[in-house]
């Protein structure tokens, strides 16, 4: 079975090996030189002033949420077009989500953002944006909203490990006006062996989140309402230090790995194909099928060759949690949770692996041509 990430072919498990006998022969399982390692190395790789670690990815969204001490109740953008935690992370904070539609790659669109600003503008009080797929939306965007509206921007780059903004070009995390928050979880880019997150910003911004995650201590023995117990294990830290030394050439392999899809796959209409934003870092290389029939029919074809395939996500935010749709556009989400396969990918997809998972797709969709032409998406 070729997997649709591969948890076997990373190279170097024996230095993977002998640094986590090092954690255990060390006895420091949370927190420690790791972990502080870790936060500033990886503030250093994105361009942020400062990093906190913390348990996971919604840990992170939660906490950076927190960070901005809004009423409760207050109403708060999301993309409609996401992983559940998106929202959930609002919701479990006590706000509101207001869902904005996406447009073809699954981003929110900014320009509906917008709108329902100017729409609404003492109503909102946040956005999540998310970098999804590895793509991420425009910084200046971000910016000229923010400082028209004057709303808190966090960014979900959960996705988005290494990632630039498509039209500055500056690294996803670099941005000084927003909380960025990160998931290490086994299946990023950057993966650790269980759970882990951060949250990058300004240094004075991630004091504060940092005694968030640490049950709001202010001393050794003080402690203030609000805080929760959200911290990155030591060996989680650990991994991520040894696994950030390759991350650049992991990077540059998942774009190769896409630019030979999209050969594969070069007479199929551009709406079967993910869209090669700049800056894209392709964690996951995911296409647009006709339909959830389609999609149905071409995930069996290809599980039945011995190909594992995903699907990214099969529902829309609204759909799913349901709380306060945005009404009077239609989303491309609600195209997209009929339509997205995830094809595989990972750095190490070796290339006679690749070669099938193109021939299997094309020998689907030559099979019966009237009912699967690719070339009819979109």
């Amino acid at each position: 079975m070729i997997p649709l990430i591969d948890f076997e072919g990373e190279p170097n498990q024996r230095e993977l090996q002998d640094i986590l006998q090092t954690v255990f022969d060390e006895k420091r399982w949370i927190g420690g030189h790791w972990v502080d390692e870790f936060e500033e190395e990886w503030a250093n790789f994105v361009g942020a002033e400062a990093c906190v670690g913390v348990a996971n990815g919604t840990d992170a969204l939660e906490i950076a949420l927190q960070s901005l001490q809004l009423d409760r109740g207050s109403k708060v953008l999301v993309p409609d077009f996401s992983f559940v935690a998106t929202a959930e992370a609002v919701i479990n904070s006590g706000l509101w989500p207001v869902y904005v539609p996406t447009d073809k790659n699954g981003l929110m669109d900014m320009i509906k953002v917008g709108q329902i600003l100017k729409d609404r503008p003492d109503d909102i009080k946040a956005m999540v944006v998310v970098h999804l797929y590895g793509a991420a939306v425009s910084r200046i965007e971000m910016r000229t909203i923010s400082a028209l509206f004057g709303i808190e921007i966090i960014e979900d780059c959960a996705q988005a490990h290494g990632a630039r903004y498509p039209d500055t070009l500056d690294r996803v995390g670099s941005n000084p006006d927003t909380l960025c928050t990160w998931s290490f979880m086994p299946a990023k880019i950057l993966p650790a062996i269980g759970d882990a997150g951060a949250i990058t910003g300004l240094e004075r911004n991630i004091k504060r989140l940092r005694s968030i995650g640490h049950h709001a201590r202010t001393s050794h023995v003080s402690h203030e309402k609000g805080g929760r117990n959200s911290r990155m294990d030591s060996i989680q830290a650990a991994v991520l230090v040894h696994r950030l030394d390759h991350l650049p050439v992991w990077i540059k392999d998942r774009e190769r790995i896409a630019k030979q899809y999209a050969e594969g796959f070069e007479e199929f209409d551009t709406q079967f194909l993910p869209e090669a934003i700049p800056g894209r870092v392709w964690s996951y290389y995911v296409i647009q099928t006709n339909g959830n029939t389609d999609r149905h029919n071409l995930g069996d074809y290809l599980n039945e060759n011995g190909i594992q395939t995903g699907i990214h996500y099969p529902y829309t935010l609204t759909s799913c949690l349901g709380e306060n749709a945005t009404s009077g556009w239609q989303s491309r989400g609600t195209q997209l949770k009929e339509s997205v396969l995830t094809l595989p990918m990972s750095p190490w997809l070796d290339h006679s692996s690749q070669k099938k998972v193109v021939r299997i797709v094309r020998e689907f969709y030559n099979t019966e041509p009237t009912q699967r032409d690719p070339t009819s998406v979109g």
